[in-house]
């Protein structure tokens, strides 16, 4: 998760204490929503502004750098830069935490795996009656 403040840092401490209040449960399915849902809680709660620019631009540099990410991937992006800033010591994630990060973590899509992707839906895209076939698989 990446939480920025109305400077465009993250505080590795306030993620520290917001990954704290997450509950954790055995369904897999149950948890991840209420995990998301408690996220999206503690945002409203803390009235983050969401109209940051200097947020907005670190969030569009690290969107124009993870061509081929997907959400793990991303996940594990803001995991490593956090990791990064905690070795330093720095009481904050910024952009080159994320470029270092980069360095370690690598996109899980590429060409091959588009590919083995489209031949799976080709596979699959007679099963369903076209008419009540979704507009991706038609």
């Amino acid at each position: 998760m990446l939480a920025a403040g109305t400077d465009g840092h993250v505080s590795v401490e306030d993620m520290r204490t917001r990954r704290a209040t997450i509950a954790t449960i055995n369904d897999e399915g149950l948890q991840r929503y209420l995990r998301r849902k408690k996220i999206v809680d503690l945002l409203v709660q803390n009235e983050m502004n969401l109209d940051d620019p200097v947020r907005d631009r670190l969030l569009k540099e690290i969107a124009t750098g993870t061509e081929g990410f997907v959400g793990s991937d991303l996940d594990g992006l803001c995991r490593e830069a956090a990791m990064l800033a905690m070795r330093e010591g720095a009481p904050l994630v910024n952009s080159s935490h994320f470029d270092r990060a980069r360095e370690k973590v690598h996109a899980t899509m590429n060409e091959r795996v588009r590919q083995y992707y489209a031949k799976v839906q080709q596979h699959f895209k007679g099963g369903l009656p076209k008419e009540v076939q979704p507009p991706e698989y038609q």
